[in-house]
């Protein structure tokens, strides 16, 4: 860069480098946990779970976390414009309004492109990813969100309901797998809430000075996501385990309340 110091030129290497390793690290993090859903969602036995209970719920939950999943990796690529504020060169601080100015232009920027060319390609976002970054975990976020709130399935399993049914039959191998599932629990009860507290800080335009940056958030996001598919996965496999007649009680237990419409 033209005029840069030599002080300047090592703090954005040293910040360059730090983002590069993030990101490496980070994608193969979101894409693990994907393959994990896939091919927990993709199993035979458990698709025929899925669509012999469902009435599009747990689809739509399964929807909802690999929406989050992709919003995450995407952001991997886009998250080197933090939203703290931070040094950037020597005694140089981005000011609040300033920092909203770069935001509320990378917005409009990133639409005029839209209106103009009709399509919206990487190099759009990652032009304008003061913004669009934020766009992809906030989408991450709502989904998790939502998913955690809303869920039939989600809400009863903080209940206890549908992991550890005490039914008569149920082997030691099915009360075991049970019991594991429900060991998850207060991981559960502790990851949501944290991830709570930190969304609405990240949202929140309040005190931009103390709002943590984009990798803070995606961290807390992708913690928040990694139980949910964990839960998920695990009640799946689960429930493959138990006879007909255990499984039949055990969902009835994880989806017993007033459903959803779509």
């Amino acid at each position: 860069m033209t005029g840069e110091t030599v002080e300047a030129k090592a703090l954005r290497k040293a910040e360059e480098s730090k983002f590069l390793e993030w990101s490496i690290d980070s994608r193969r993090s979101i894409l693990q946990l994907i393959h994990k859903l896939y091919v927990a969602a993709d199993l035979d036995s458990h698709r025929k779970i899925i669509l012999e209970i469902d009435e599009k719920h747990l689809r739509r939950d399964i929807g909802f976390l690999f929406g989050a999943g992709f919003s995450l990796w995407r952001a991997c690529f886009l998250a080197n414009d933090g939203r703290k504020v931070r040094r950037i060169v020597e005694d140089e601080i981005i000011k609040d309004k300033a920092q909203r100015d770069t935001i509320f232009n990378a917005q409009l920027e990133f639409f005029k492109d839209l209106m103009q060319d009709n399509s919206i390609s990487y190099s759009n976002d990652k032009r304008n990813r003061s913004w669009t970054c934020r766009y992809y975990i906030n989408n991450s976020a709502f989904r998790i969100k939502y998913a955690k709130d809303e869920s039939v399935f989600f809400q009863n399993y903080l209940k206890g309901n549908g992991q550890l049914a005490q039914r008569p039959g149920l082997s030691e191998s099915e009360l075991e797998a049970g019991r594991a599932l429900k060991a998850k629990l207060p991981d559960f009860v502790r990851q949501m809430t944290d991830f709570d507290g930190h969304m609405k800080h990240y949202l929140g335009w309040n005190d931009p000075r103390t709002a943590p940056e984009n990798r803070m958030m995606w961290d807390h996001s992708y913690a928040a996501l990694v139980i949910l598919v964990d839960v998920l996965t695990g009640s799946l496999q689960y429930w493959d385990k138990l006879g007909p007649a255990a499984r039949e009680g055990v969902l009835g237990d994880a989806f017993d309340t007033v459903r959803h419409t779509d």
